[in-house]
């Protein structure tokens, strides 16, 4: 069994903004699917099951999303941070990447991203693959610059706009593609 986890928070408020498009990214890949979507309360998480995966939105918050990840990789018996390779897959948000851009990398640092740090501190290990999705704007560069050093959570906690929300979906249906999934 494959994980595919989204990254983000539960709250309705948090929907449409930059720190959830994991989140809106397997929601795409459950509607693709036709799957349906039901929460798990002892993992903490809603979950949509798929042939040969499973996909997750844990319900722990961003930086939190170790404890529910965690939970489900042992329920499936995928080992510990060490051994899991490509059996789990997580999509962020990626700071350090233009809006658009889609980069997957496997077996890699946080760099600074607090549910990927959760998920290797649970885990005990990086050795997972992700997908990171482009979210740096101009008005990263010019607008928050300054707010930026201190607080990243002002840009990320922000709603992309109807112009941005073009560009992630076709950034979402680029990344659906690479996965391959069916």
């Amino acid at each position: 069994m494959k994980l595919i986890v989204g990254l983000g928070n539960p709250e309705a408020k948090y929907n449409n903004t930059r720190h959830n498009i994991g989140f809106q990214a397997v929601d795409y890949l459950a509607t693709c699917a036709r799957l349906k979507w039901s929460e798990k309360k002892d993992w903490q998480a809603i979950v949509a099951k798929g042939a040969d995966y499973i996909l997750v939105k844990p319900l722990t918050y961003m930086n939190n999303s170790g404890e529910a990840v965690s939970k489900i990789a042992k329920y499936y018996k995928l080992g510990d941070g060490t051994a899991i390779g490509d059996d789990l897959i997580v999509i962020h948000d990626e700071l350090d990447l233009p809006l658009g851009e889609v980069r997957k990398s496997c077996n890699s640092s946080a760099a600074g991203h607090n549910g990927i740090k959760s998920i290797i501190n649970f885990l005990g290990g990086q050795n997972f693959c992700r997908y990171r999705l482009g979210i740096k704007t101009e008005g990263l560069n010019k607008s928050y610059l300054g707010l930026f050093k201190t607080s990243p959570a002002k840009f990320v906690l922000n709603h992309f706009t109807a112009s941005e929300q073009i560009v992630v979906k076709k950034m979402i249906e680029q990344m659906a593609i690479e996965l391959n999934i069916d």
